[in-house]
């Protein structure tokens, strides 16, 4: 939002309902649309950032609200921020300043302040829209409802598709989109009572004193935006709104922007902030944005007159083919971002990681995982891009840089070139044919009549490729799972393939629990599953019982966080525990780590031409617009009813750790486990029967079959023991001794008996 615009723009702004738009394509910003749901109430969730993961009632709110716009026949088209443009000024400073704001949060939650804590993780700005990409996406696909991922800047995907295109009737999104010269913006949705809230730019310049555009959005930027803050000098106290002091400025200072800038660049405030070049970025990004265009190309507003050193405030080209993969939600942008950039920026977690485990996890133990999805991704790309140095700064000594030099990893292509397993192959797996998911994809390796098959090299002739949705997905999964280590080079399961097949094995279909069980397997590895003291500031593990009471009942409830406690779609109401809140940063980190990587496996499949043409997409350049099956893959182009293409569905196929994960059934497992313990007999009949008769009533008032997901929480265990057992036996998990309390076979015992 442009700086105190509503203080000025009010008398300029219009409402209408819902029913003037009926018929109409509304272009909407992703994150506009999002922040409303998670910042504004009735809809804020206060204590997501106390517990990490998504807000309980976003998905049901979602499709109630997609549900209104059919009820009034509007098409929603949602436009989402793509790659970042150029490199960050303070990259860490926001999170820093949220990591403070719910450290005081805690402080009030420990001193028994709750109503005051609750207030204050809500505001500790912790949690924003980008985050709920994912899910948003989701749900979209799920129901049919178009979406485009911008190059860069969702604003200027807007302004194109209402302006150029006219692939929409009307945007909505934040004050911004007015510096896009797009004639009128809705700024402001109200689903309750089918009514919006919208502005002319036309106005604004009247409201100002029918200023030239040029100079609106001068002033505008000086005012501040989510591209740059405010200028220093306007920040002493005025009673006149920022944009107004700004034009004041430039009429006496020549009129523009860039000018005001130059005759105060020797002010302090304004050298500390590099505030000339990056307002000059800033104008140059907004003249000169880049977008998506009709007929698949990646080009900039007004092309001929952009500058040659474009890509220095942008950033650095990718391939269209990429581009049009990205612009569908392929592929997320983090890994493109730190190979396009040169950066990799590790923020300060939500639970402010102050445990040496955690920075360690982050700075050393991830940085496999990293690399070889940059590695992946570069030699896909042009051959500069594989001679690149990333470097890789953390929230915790952000000075200090580590260099990754992509010319000196391994060629990570190469381990996986002979994954080319087509459909007669596929099926001819009993477990395959029903259909491609983890347990299948590891339990089909299991036959090893059926490994040898899959040994299928690339053929180079282009005549035999992939070419359905089933075996791009089952490629791109064994592609992953093999760069991971759980597949062999003769395509058999490791000793670690061996353990997760274990536990899948063991774990009822119904509970699903293929990603929790994977994200098991890689804590294991990481020696991260365990009861060891990793965040020893945090003094609200489990309490009560002896050292090994406590000891198990903080292994289980961490594993309880990798699955999911049910609960009302309303804001979270129990105890909350910030040491469970830390494990689940590091189950985030070690997911996000595994989900860059499947992400890249499944995009390099297609950037090699590992795929057919026509899987790859309809609208790439150069391609026909006609698509198998009649189904049309245009990304820009006006159609009467919208479907997703191959790609985009074979993605939804390997949504796996895509979505964060929350500690709240955690928090469930430690409540329940230390009442428990807090009895002389913690595993009588009669013990469980008088701590399930206080219910969860008293402890998660809005739960949706507590005692079920606790049950689901043990099962999840049993699941886990099974692939322990296992790799005890390959003499990859270590057993500890028969009389050591911390061993999995003693610690087991003691979960039955509490159950």
């Amino acid at each position: 939002m442009i700086h105190e615009f509503e203080l000025w723009s009010a008398p300029r702004t219009s409402s209408s309902n819902f029913s003037e738009l009926s018929s109409t394509t509304l272009g909407i910003d992703a994150s506009f649309y999002l922040d409303r749901l998670i910042t504004q109430a009735p809809f804020k969730e206060p204590l997501i950032s106390a517990l990490g993961g998504l807000p309980f009632s976003l998905k049901a709110h979602i499709e109630n609200e997609l549900q209104v716009f059919q009820d009034v026949e509007i098409k929603p088209v949602f436009v989402f921020n793509g790659l970042d443009m150029g490199k960050k000024h303070s990259p860490f400073a926001a999170t820093d300043n949220s990591a403070k704001r719910n450290a005081g949060a805690w402080k009030l939650y420990d001193d028994h302040l709750a109503e005051r804590a609750v207030e204050a993780f809500g505001n500790s700005g912790s949690v924003h829209p980008k985050d709920f990409y994912p899910l948003l996406q989701q749900v979209l696909h799920s129901l049919g409802v178009e979406f485009i991922v911008a190059p860069y800047s969702s604003w200027g995907q807007l302004a194109y598709l209402a302006n150029v295109s006219q692939r929409v009737d009307a945007v909505a999104g934040p004050s911004e989109l007015l510096l896009y010269d797009v004639d009128q913006v809705i700024v402001k949705l109200n689903f309750e009572n089918s009514e919006f809230d919208f502005i002319k730019r036309q106005s604004c310049l009247e409201e100002l004193g029918n200023i030239p555009p040029d100079m609106f959005v001068d002033a505008c930027i000086l005012a501040g935006t989510e591209f740059l803050p405010s200028f220093p000098p306007l920040d002493n106290p005025r009673k006149m709104p920022r944009v107004r002091q700004a034009l004041d400025m430039m009429k006496s200072n020549g009129h523009t922007g860039n000018s005001v800038c130059l005759n105060h660049q020797e002010d302090p405030q304004v050298t500390r902030l590099d505030y000339l070049d990056r307002y000059r970025r800033s104008r140059q990004a907004i003249k000169h944005q880049i977008v998506l265009t009709s007929d698949g190309k990646v080009e900039a507003f007004d092309q001929e007159n952009a500058p040659g050193d474009l890509h220095d405030v942008i950033g650095q080209r990718l391939p269209a083919e990429l581009y049009f993969y990205f612009s569908r939600g392929v592929v997320g942008p983090r890994i493109l971002n730190q190979l396009t950039s040169g950066q990799v920026y590790e923020p300060c977690p939500v639970d402010g990681g102050d445990s040496d485990e955690y920075k360690q996890l982050i700075l050393d133990k991830l940085s496999s995982h990293r690399e070889l999805a940059l590695s992946l991704l570069s030699h896909s790309l042009a051959r500069a891009y594989q001679h690149r140095k990333v470097e890789l700064s953390c929230w915790f000594d952000p000075r200090k840089k580590h260099v990754i030099d992509i010319a000196e990893l391994p060629v990570s292509r190469d381990t996986i070139r002979q994954w080319n397993v087509p459909n007669e192959v596929i099926d001819s797996n009993p477990l395959l044919k029903e259909g491609i998911s983890l347990t299948s994809a590891v339990q089909a390796l299991t036959d090893k009549s059926f490994t040898s098959s899959t040994r299928t090299a690339r053929d180079v002739s282009g005549n035999k490729v992939l070419e359905t949705v089933k075996e791009v997905t089952a490629n791109s999964l064994w592609r992953f799972l093999h760069l991971r280590e759980y597949i062999d080079s003769s395509h058999n399961l490791t000793s670690w393939g061996q353990v997760l097949a274990a536990m899948l094995s063991k774990a009822d279909p119904s509970d699903q629990f293929e990603e929790p069980l994977f994200l098991a397997v890689e804590l294991l590895r990481l020696r991260y599953l365990s009861s060891e003291d990793i965040f020893p500031k945090y003094d609200d593990a489990p309490s009560r019982g002896s050292d090994t009471d406590k000891a198990n009942a903080l292994l289980v409830s961490r594993l309880s966080c990798l699955t999911h406690l049910r609960h009302k779609p309303i804001g979270f109401t129990g105890p909350l525990t910030r040491n469970l809140l830390a494990y689940s940063s590091v189950i985030n980190a070690v997911r996000r780590s595994n989900r860059d990587l499947l992400e890249m496996s499944l995009l390099t499949l297609l950037l090699n031409g590992d795929a057919s043409h026509d899987f790859r997409g309809s609208n790439l350049p150069g391609t026909s617009q006609d698509q198998p099956n009649g189904t049309n893959n245009a990304p820009l182009t006006k159609q009467p009813s919208f479907s997703y293409g191959p790609a985009e569905v074979a993605l939804q196929k390997l949504t796996m750790l895509s979505l964060p994960s929350d500690c709240a059934l955690g928090i469930a497992m430690k409540h329940y486990l230390d009442e428990l313990n807090g009895h002389d007999d913690p595993t009588s009949a009669k013990t469980k029967e008088d701590v399930r008769e206080k219910g969860p009533a008293g402890w998660f008032p809005h739960a949706i079959g507590f005692f079920e997901d606790l049950e689901r929480g043990f099962r999840l265990w049993d699941a886990v023991m099974a692939g322990v057992r296992a790799g005890i036996a390959k003499g990859v998990v270590e057993k500890g001794g028969e009389g050591d309390e911390k061993s999995w076979e003693n610690v087991d015992k003691w979960v039955q008996g509490r159950r």
